[in-house]
């Protein structure tokens, strides 16, 4: 695998540490090689990137992928992305709170892991707010771990053979057990969580402008008219970029 597709780090990293930055913030100068030879003596955490690129990997993958796509389809009628990360950690390590855009299946391959999901709906656990500015590309994107609204979270026990879904920006936090786990999360997107992601863009310009903006999920309707809005003014400003080149 390319270098950059093959992430680690090392260290017992907090339940609240940015997600985003923590691969490269616990990295302390070490190697893949020593996260794969001194796992448990290193405390370390191995995520491979889009193993599916892997000819070996790829049909193995896409086979789950199919499952997944027959499960869903009463609820979700057509896949059009996804990617795929193979997770390998020390015992007592720690995937921070975070919420992808993407839904998401994490399976468990081996060893023992409890994964804690809140409902992305609960003004409690975000607000209407936060779930809009989700979607830009800001740094401060991801909103904040916040211990308060702990109590509302669903949990999730995982053994070899076991997975859980992680619906579209619901929070999460995962913790492994008491010896070395490996597990596979399939992240994929659907023609609705496309209208999704565009509507909370959508609202987000709104909001800049001090106007109001209707929650997402309440009509499809309405989602998928804020998503057609959105396109095109990405789209008109493409256009005037390259005019103006």
């Amino acid at each position: 695998m390319p270098t950059g597709d093959v992430m680690c780090r090392f260290g017992v990293v907090p339940d609240n540490a940015d997600f985003d930055s923590s691969l490269l913030g616990y990295r302390k100068n070490l190697t893949r090689d020593d996260a794969i030879d001194h796992l448990d003596e290193r405390h370390a955490y191995v995520a491979i990137y889009n193993p599916e690129n892997d000819a070996d990997y790829r049909p193995v993958i896409e086979g789950l992928l199919g499952e997944i796509a027959v499960a869903t389809e009463p609820f979700e009628h057509c896949i059009n992305g996804y990617s795929s990360y193979i997770f390998i950690s020390a015992r007592g390590s720690v995937t921070p709170y975070h919420m992808d855009r993407e839904m998401n299946f994490l399976f468990q391959i081996r060893g023992r892991k409890s994964a804690r999901l809140r409902d992305p709906n609960d003004d409690a656990v975000m607000s209407p707010a936060e779930r809009d500015h989700l979607f830009t590309p800001c740094n401060d994107a991801r909103p904040a771990y916040r211990a308060e609204p702990d109590a509302l979270a669903m949990h999730f026990q995982l053994e070899p053979g076991l997975g859980v879904h992680h619906p579209i920006i619901a929070p999460h936090l995962v913790h492994t057990g008491s010896e070395l786990s490996i597990s596979l999360a399939i992240t994929f997107r659907t023609p609705r969580s496309d209208d999704w992601s565009d509507a909370h863009r959508f609202n987000e310009q709104m909001r800049r402008l001090g106007l109001h903006a209707g929650r997402v999920g309440r009509s499809a309707l309405i989602d998928k008219t804020k998503a057609r809005a959105s396109r095109a003014a990405r789209r008109a400003k493409n256009i005037l970029r390259i005019l103006m080149k």
